[in-house]
Order: structure tokens, then sequence, then C-alpha cells
């Protein structure tokens, strides 16, 4: 994992269109975001706010540090100290965010086979059931540090749970597209 850049705005979910949302100046202009090769293609998350005629509005999220300031918006909360699972479906050569899953991130770092396992079976199983198989995945950590560890250092101790997930994933003929570890406020993809 490499740290690309600082994400998430403020930890509570609030407006994202005021002045401290993600991507915007302190003086309250719009941050612009040139796309780079590690650009996560197009990802879509439907809105639930409906234009004037009753359609819905999408939202396309390009980056892993778009991807990483999406991430509460998607779920409704900020995860802390959890393993966050989110299914991609390809529809016309677009990703559409599917189902979601979220766990602890368990303390002993014995556990976290078993953990992404069951996470990533869950998530894939249970798309299979609604008939809405995942083609992808995207994979969240998210901790935030010990006392004396830095953010960097998170990333560097998830790192093994990352791959683990990648594997799990695999396993079942369901690739991680973007595996983020988002902490202190920045992430590392």
């Amino acid at each position: 994992m490499t740290n690309h850049s600082e994400a998430t705005g403020s930890p509570e979910n609030g407006d994202i269109t005021g002045p401290d949302a993600p991507g915007r100046h302190k003086d309250g202009g719009q941050q612009k975001r040139e796309p780079n090769a590690g650009d996560t293609a197009g990802l879509h998350a439907p809105s639930p706010a409906h234009d004037s005629h009753g359609g819905e509005h999408q939202v396309t999220l390009r980056t892993p540090a778009e991807l990483a300031d999406a991430l509460p918006y998607l779920l409704g909360y900020r995860p802390e100290d959890s393993i966050v699972l989110v299914a991609l479906h390809d529809r016309d050569g677009r990703g559409r965010f599917g189902g979601r899953a979220r766990l602890g991130i368990p303390a002993n770092a014995d556990d976290w086979p078993s953990a992404a396992g069951q996470l990533a079976h869950g998530l894939v199983t249970g798309g299979e059931r609604r008939g809405a198989r995942p083609e992808s995945m995207v994979a969240f950590l998210c901790q935030e540090p010990q006392k004396g560890e830095s953010g960097q250092q998170v990333m560097e101790r998830l790192r093994p749970l990352a791959q683990r997930l990648r594997v799990e994933c695999g396993s079942l003929d369901v690739v991680v597209v973007e595996a983020l570890c988002i902490s202190e406020g920045r992430y590392w993809s």
C-alpha cells in the first residue's frame, strides 16, 4: 500500500456540499483533482437524491481518494476499527456498487484469515442468493493508530490482512480491484 493523499473530511456525517466537505479548500473553493494512472475506473454510486423528473442522480468515483472520501456516505456512518468490503457489479463497462459488509478488525492477527474468509464468503454468497454475484470488490481497512503508532505504521501492520482479503475474494473468483487503508484522515492504496 502506498500513501497517496489525505482523505476523508470531518468525522461527522455532515453536508457534503458544505465548506468543510472533502475536496474543498478553506476559502470555499473546490479543489481540483487530476486523474492519474492509479485511478479506479468510473465507479458509480446511486444517490438517494432525485432530480425534478424523478430520476436518480449518480456520482462517479474515479480515484482511490474519492473512494476513501465516499465510504462514510456509502455506509451511512464512518467505520472505525473495521474491515469493509463493497461489491462491484459491471454494467456496460461501469462498476456499480452493490452489497456492503463490515466486520470489526480482530485484535489477534491469527484471526485475520478466518475473518477475511467469512466476510468475503458472506458478501459473495449473499449476492448470489439475490441474483447479483459481484464481479469485483473494493476493500477498506479503517483503524486509528494505537498510542505511539503512526497512520503509516497502521497500514504496514494491516497489510497482511489486505492481502488475505485479496486471496479470499480471489478464491471465490472475485478480484479486489482496490484495497485502501484509512487512518489518521489519510489513505494508503
